[in-house]
């Protein structure tokens, strides 16, 4: 469940963006996205990576990309380098 949400989630803000995006699109939609990360990625929710640093290093990466599509794969790298999310146990009502 988590992960199809995460996947919808970085869906909607790749076809959400023109072919240029500007900085306040980019630093709201990473700030929206790392704060997502903070609840909801296992990896990351567990405590065991300073996520305030996390945010530090990767906006020197954002403020690169110049079209939504390098931004989008920035971010894409930045969740894919958080770990693999394991598949969850199914809860029975």
């Amino acid at each position: 469940m988590k992960k199809t949400v995460l996947i919808a989630f970085l869906l909607l803000f790749q076809f959400s963006f023109s072919k240029t995006i500007t900085e306040t699109q980019k630093l709201a939609a990473t700030c929206k996205i790392w704060g997502f990360l903070k609840y909801y990625h296992p990896n990351v929710a567990d405590g065991s990576k300073n996520w305030d640093e996390q945010l530090f290093q990767i906006l020197p990466k954002v403020e690169e990309a110049k079209t939504s599509e390098s931004f989008s794969l920035v971010i894409e790298n930045w969740i894919g380098s958080l770990g693999e999310i394991k598949k969850g146990k199914a809860i029975k009502s």
